[in-house]
């Protein structure tokens, strides 16, 4: 399941995190609703620190070392515009929080138990 929280005071420094299964992303950049879903055949990103740069999802996912049965059910954060997380593996670099982010969601993708 996802957990989300809004946090008020930003900056860089205490907005990072070492977990792959956690982000943060600035709330200004957010388009609509979010959805959590599988990512589609062919599907692109940007990942984070890399701006002019797309990257095919499977691509990401034969780098990591993703078993092909599990590609199929990996789950993406997205919002009306696009992938915003790829949960413990990537974020989006449109998503980006910076010095002038005022409010970001923590996002946090737990196992459910049971």
């Amino acid at each position: 399941y996802l957990e989300m929280e809004l946090v008020l005071e930003t900056n860089e420094l205490n907005l990072k995190c070492g977990d792959e299964n956690q982000v943060f992303l600035a709330a200004d950049k957010i388009l609509g609703p979010l959805v959590l879903r599988v990512a589609k055949n062919g599907e692109k990103f940007t990942p984070f620190g890399k701006k002019r740069y797309h990257a095919k999802i499977s691509d990401l996912m034969n780098n990591k070392k993703i078993p092909s049965i599990a590609r199929r059910h990996y789950p993406v954060l997205c919002d009306q515009k696009g992938i915003l997380w790829i949960p413990g593996l990537r974020m989006a670099e449109r998503g980006r929080v910076g010095y002038s982010t005022k409010y970001a969601y923590h996002y946090c993708l737990k196992q459910k138990l049971g």
